[in-house]
C-alpha cells in the first residue's frame, strides 16, 4: 500500500474514532437533559400532590428498603386508584369541566 493511501486510510479512522466520540457525547448529554427534565417533572407533581394531600408530608425518606416499607400506603392507594379506570376517567371529566374557560376574545 502506498504511503499516501495509509495516511488517508489513518485519517478516515481519525475521522470515524472522532464522530463516534462525538455521537456518545450527545447521546450521554441528551440523557442527562431527559433526567434532568424528569426530575423536574416529578417535583413538580411531588409539590401538587403535598399541595392537595398535605396528609404525604408526614411520610419520612430514607434508605430504599426504608422507603418501600413506609411509602407502601401511599403507593397502594396510587396502584387501586390507578387501576380504577372508570374513577379515573370520572376524576379526568370533572378535572376537565374545572378548567378555565379559553377567552374567546382573546
Amino acid at each position: 500500500m502506498s504511503v499516501k493511501l495509509q495516511e488517508k486510510l489513518k485519517r478516515a479512522e481519525e475521522n470515524v474514532a472522532k464522530l463516534r466520540k462525538q455521537q456518545r457525547v450527545e447521546g450521554r448529554l441528551e440523557r442527562e437533559a431527559n433526567r434532568k427534565k424528569e426530575k423536574q417533572r416529578c417535583y413538580i407533581i411531588g409539590e401538587l400532590v403535598v399541595k392537595y394531600f398535605p396528609e404525604v408530608s408526614r411520610f419520612e425518606p430514607g434508605t430504599k428498603a426504608k422507603n418501600a416499607v413506609e411509602f407502601m400506603p401511599l403507593e397502594m392507594f396510587l396502584q387501586i386508584l390507578a387501576d380504577d379506570e372508570e374513577t379515573v376517567m370520572y376524576l379526568k371529566e370533572l378535572a376537565r369541566e374545572k378548567l378555565p374557560k379559553e377567552n374567546p376574545s382573546g
